[in-house]
């Protein structure tokens, strides 16, 4: 089994995971029993969001899901270093992952919950990337064989799950940059008017 613990007690440790093209997943394991969610990316999350912010969404909506039986001090697991680092510095480079960890930090901060970030190898990760793949159904079936007493789907709520502003964000950053050129010429015919 992965690192998280199957004994009796509430969770501890969240497991994120996200594919670039298909979807993103989270789990733990509280009371014994697998909890775990996921989801598939719209296209225009598919489109827009680089890795490490759709790294990030997977591990933040995975807090908030499993928010009901996380501890005060959780850790998050990550086989992202860009997501982590942004979970650590709470500083990161993009807007899209700027507002995500705003976002994040004021759940933490009004849950009064600890969060310390770690790395994951991708293989360790296994039932996270199973998930993100549209495979959650055979984690499940790992975890049955592990020993868990069951598993239970969360879902993350629309109000997290909505990612408009973020893929307008994302939308901004993909444009095209001015091209100078262009710009000087229609400055001079306008006669430097523009």
């Amino acid at each position: 089994m992965p690192l998280a613990s199957a004994g009796a007690g509430i969770a501890s440790h969240v497991y994120a995971d996200a594919s670039g093209e298909t979807g993103w997943a989270a789990w733990t394991v509280a009371d014994g029993e697998l909890l775990y969610t996921y989801g598939v990316w719209t296209e225009d999350e598919r489109r827009l969001l680089i890795i490490c912010e759709k790294e990030l969404l997977a591990s933040t909506w995975g807090l908030v899901a499993f928010e009901p039986w996380l501890q005060q001090g959780v850790v998050s697991w990550t086989d992202n270093t860009v997501a982590m680092a942004a979970m650590r510095s709470m500083a990161p480079r993009t807007e899209v992952m700027q507002a995500i960890v705003a976002q994040r930090t004021q759940y933490l901060f009004e849950g009064e919950i600890l969060e310390e970030s770690r790395r994951i190898t991708s293989k360790a990760n296994l039932w996270a990337d199973l998930g993100s793949r549209g495979q959650m159904a055979a984690a499940v079936q790992q975890a049955a064989a592990c020993g868990l007493r069951g598993a239970a789907e969360v879902v993350v709520s629309q109000g997290w799950r909505d990612t408009t502003a973020l893929c307008a964000l994302a939308r901004v950053r993909d444009l095209p940059a001015p091209c100078p050129a262009r710009y000087e010429a229609a400055s001079a015919a306008a006669g430097g008017i523009v």
